[in-house]
């Protein structure tokens, strides 16, 4: 695969300032002898991804999982002690912590959630996440954004 000039650089960008990502690293090159694999599973199953929009990839990242999650509370605690006083605003600025609903503090969002952590962003580059873009969205696949999301309720979807 070819990567362009700028893709490359940012990359690299990517790689210094994710200093807790060498573990991560050493994984991902076992990755990516398998990336060829993966990529062709994933192509076996794009018609069930183009019908339904989603596919189960259990496992994908289990290697990664505990830094996902680490990162995760991280940010939400950074998020929720900086913005709760300040969530009344209308229109949410960038990484704000969002309320759904005038009455209710039981569904949160944060926006460019990706973006406020290194170690979070850096999945970008996992060979096996590469290989899920170009697969499902062709080789000049983007990332353009993320959120994260906060749910607290007994819907059957959020638990």
């Amino acid at each position: 695969m070819v990567v362009p000039a700028p893709r490359r650089r940012l990359a690299a960008l990517r790689r210094q300032l994710c200093p807790g990502c060498g573990a991560a690293a050493a994984a991902a090159s076992a990755a990516e002898r398998d990336e060829a694999a993966l990529r062709a599973d994933i192509l076996r199953r794009k018609p069930f991804f183009d019908t339904f929009g989603y596919l189960q990839l259990s496992g994908l990242l289990s290697d990664r999982i505990a830094d996902v999650e680490a990162e995760f509370e991280a940010l939400w605690e950074s998020a929720v002690s900086m913005d709760l006083q300040d969530n009344a605003a209308a229109v949410p600025r960038r990484g704000q912590v969002m309320y759904a609903g005038e009455l209710s503090t039981s569904s949160k969002c944060i926006t460019a959630f990706i973006d406020r952590s290194p170690r979070l962003a850096c999945l970008l580059d996992d060979p096996r996440v590469r290989a899920l873009g170009a697969a499902l969205l062709g080789d000049d696949w983007s990332f353009t954004g993320s959120d994260g999301n906060l749910y607290r309720g007994t819907t059957g979807w959020h638990r």
